[in-house]
């Protein structure tokens, strides 16, 4: 109970053999994976006959690291660094005859004062000159809780008008990838007014002038990176890693992101790399926090995380915000709670399962056209579990070892898993993943999601990993079930990019093993066999009927064509169907101005249906290019694409032995949503259609696909097309004519 503060199974290791000081025993350790340091129990203390003593009054030692240190480098708060190598940050306008400027806020007299002394202090440092600048951008006043002010300067109309800068910063969780396994000692040196260090221009000093407060009618600007600048943090980022490079210590790992990580195996060792590397920025011209600093430690605070050895937890200043945050009222206040919990979300196993009903209620707001948030039980649940969540993460291992595991399962169509790696028996977590799957994977069976799932959240291991040795396990076969026949879920480009990501990419091995365990995600036993045959569930339970073939319907009462068509005449769209045999014509109409090729020819099937109910009919329609046209699938027509794929996808599945009757279950891969209907007509006669598909066979609708190997017939595919027994399709694309399927019975 003590360590997560909730009752918890934990298991003992094998037996070992111990040496202590000479004294030769044997022990069975308890292994807690998440614990930040080893514990040490009294059974093994009376093993070696010692005892613990603990002082009433413990004294306080400081490491001796500032003695050898240059003080030039400790800001005092007069003055700040200027880095000696920095090269001067040119700043470019998108339009070079444009201005970008606004008036200042008003400043009360209290405001004004406050800033007084800062504005003084940047000057005599030549941090701010005088100018006349055609730019200008207003500035605030911020009181802090020490009473002292801060100054802001609003830069967003700056941060439009000028060349964006690609950010080139490093991955934090691949940055702490890099920790050596040995590590015990750490030290975190904050940079003090880091932006400042780095000199503008001269020629782009104009762009960050703002009317001086303390003196009316004037202007002043900067000579250095302004707070507020959206590239300052970058700009800043290449210029320190320039002067890094120049650093070298075969003691200590220097890692760089806001703040800079030293990491060495002794404290000794800790303690000359620490003394050489604050030496070093005095002689670049940097300047860092002495109250910030944490020097020779084992257990630092860097990034809003606990770093010890082999482990890295929450720290209390990420888990207050999220506990205190108040029940979000707009989209902006819950996307600001999502985005501080999504940076803690590898610590919360499930993590995208139980954020899915705050996206939803993004998505359904966005939708109302409104920024007020309506909150549902669902979804205030939602938030205080979250919330709740983070009161139980665990302290995560390090990415330290050279060979990985990912476990990964899928639920309610989201992608679950956790990335471990081995210690002794067991499996050490590293992170809990989780991703949603996109509609088209949602509506696949359970054994290909967890493919879908397996390759969502292998790039995200990696990524952690650092493209080390990762081993996908499932308890599916995924090996053998993308080297079957799938095409008739998955496009080409979907199956090859699971192909070369999962059997010939980074991920080293597939493994199957036993059914994963929900809450931990980990196998519960041991089994590398699956519980079932993954090829024969997707043939048995997955086909389509027995009784289906794909030859022409014999002996019919009637053959019957149907067309429909639609074309601008002065500018105004008509459009038109008709229903013939080869004698007569049974019915031909215009259609209201406006209608679509693509509705005209589902008018025109679903007339031929209505006019020939219970008759045994050979049906041929006319599938014309326009079928095809960006009007139904938002997508530019390029024959290299084979959009007719795509087009056949968002039919695929409507009768399937374990799926209920749901018209467009998977979606097509290129858009999002149902393209159909984005009128209330389209998608009422669309589901018609369906609907007397279904009568007519007393089932659903079914189109599958399967693509010509004719290499002359890039447009062919064949569609199978569940139409019941009275009713035979021929599909005619151009001068190719197919007979897609009747049903014999």
């Amino acid at each position: 109970m003590g360590l997560s503060g909730r009752a918890k199974r934990y298991y003992f290791s094998y037996s070992l053999s111990c040496n202590w000081d000479s004294v030769l025993f044997s022990h069975e350790f308890l292994i807690v994976p998440e614990s930040p340091s080893p514990l040490l129990g009294r059974d093994i203390l009376s093993k070696v006959h010692a005892s613990v003593f603990m002082n009433m009054e413990p004294s306080l030692s400081l490491p001796l690291v500032e003695q050898n240190v240059n003080p030039r480098v400790w800001a005092d708060g007069k003055s700040v660094g200027r880095a000696q190598n920095a090269i001067p940050v040119v700043v470019k306008l998108k339009d070079p005859h444009v201005f970008p400027h606004k008036k200042h806020y008003p400043l009360k007299h209290e405001v004004k004062e406050g800033l007084k002394p800062i504005i003084e202090n940047l000057k005599e440092q030549g941090l701010l000159i005088p100018c006349n600048s055609p730019c200008n951008t207003p500035i605030l006043g911020i009181k802090k809780s020490n009473g002292k002010w801060r100054l802001v300067q609003d830069l967003r109309i700056i941060n439009e008008a000028v060349v964006p800068l690609h950010p080139v910063v490093p991955n934090p969780y691949t940055l702490l990838s890099e920790i050596p396994e040995r590590a015990k000692y750490f030290s975190v040196i904050d940079l003090k007014d880091a932006f400042y260090s780095v000199p503008l221009a001269e020629e782009s000093q104009f762009l960050f002038a703002f009317e001086d407060p303390t003196q009316p009618a004037s202007q002043l600007t900067w000579t250095v990176l302004p707070q507020g600048f959206r590239d300052s943090p970058h700009l800043f980022g290449q210029s320190l890693s320039r002067d890094l490079q120049n650093f070298n210590s075969s003691e200590a790992v220097v890692l760089q992101y806001v703040d800079i990580l030293l990491c060495a195996e002794t404290e000794e060792a800790c303690s000359r790399a620490s003394e050489d590397f604050l030496n070093f920025l005095a002689d670049c011209g940097y300047k860092a926090s002495r109250e910030k600093a944490q020097l020779c430690q084992q257990s630092v605070r860097y990034l809003g995380l606990i770093i010890s050895e082999g482990t890295r937890a929450i720290g209390p200043e990420r888990i207050k915000p999220i506990l205190n945050h108040p029940l979000p009222m707009t989209l902006r206040q819950l996307r600001g709670f999502l985005g501080i919990t999504g940076y803690c979300r590898i610590w919360i196993p499930g993590y995208g399962e139980l954020a899915r009903p705050l996206y939803k209620l993004i998505a359904e707001t966005q939708q109302a056209q409104t920024d007020k948030l309506v909150w549902s039980p669902e979804t205030q649940k939602a938030f205080k579990v979250l919330q709740t969540a983070l009161l139980q993460a665990p302290a995560l291992s390090l990415p330290t070892g050279s060979e990985f595991n990912l476990f990964v399962t899928e639920r309610k169509g989201v992608a679950l898993g956790v990335l471990t790696q081995p210690r002794g028996p067991h499996q050490q977590p590293i992170a809990y993943l989780s991703r949603e799957l996109d509609v088209v994977a949602c509506g696949w069976p359970h054994c290909l999601r967890v493919i879908g799932a397996a390759a969502l959240l292998a790039p995200e291991a990696l990524k952690i990993i650092n493209g080390r040795n990762l081993t996908v396990l499932t308890s599916h076969d995924v090996s053998e079930i993308l080297n079957s026949k799938v095409n008739i879920w998955m496009t080409d480009s979907r199956l090859l990019k699971y192909q070369s990501l999962l059997l010939e990419g980074p991920v080293t091995k597939l493994k199957v093993c036993g059914n994963l365990n929900p809450a931990t995600f980990l196998p519960e036993k041991k089994n590398e066999t699956p519980d079932h045959d993954c090829s024969q569930f997707l043939t048995l339970n997955y086909a389509a009927r027995e009784d289906l073939k794909d030859t022409s319907l014999a002996n019919p009462d009637m053959e019957v064509f149907t067309d429909g068509s639609s074309f601008v005449r002065d500018g105004k769209r008509k459009a038109g169907y008709a229903v013939v045999t080869a004698e007569q014509v049974l019915e031909a109409k215009s259609l209201p101005q406006g209608t679509s090729a693509q509705l005209a020819e589902l008018v025109a099937l679903t007339r031929a249906l209505e006019l020939n109910k219970g008759q045994r009919m050979g049906l041929i329609i006319y599938v014309s290019l326009l079928l095809l046209t960006p009007n139904i699938l938002s997508l530019p027509l390029d024959p290299q694409d084979n959009v007719l794929l795509s087009w056949a996808h968002s039919y695929a599945a409507f009768h399937n032995r374990s799926n209920c009757w749901v018209c467009g279950a998977l979606p097509s891969s290129s858009v999002k949503g149902f393209p159909w209907w984005t009128s209330p007509l389209q998608g009422k006669d669309f589901l018609q259609v369906c609907e007397y598909l279904r009568q007519q066979s007393h089932a659903m609708p079914l189109l599958h696909l399967m693509t010509s190997t004719n290499p002359r017939m890039d447009w062919c595919n064949t569609l199978y097309f569940n139409y019941g027994h009275n009713v035979t399709f021929n599909f005619n694309s151009g001068c190719f004519v197919f007979t897609v399927c009747s049903l014999h019975l």
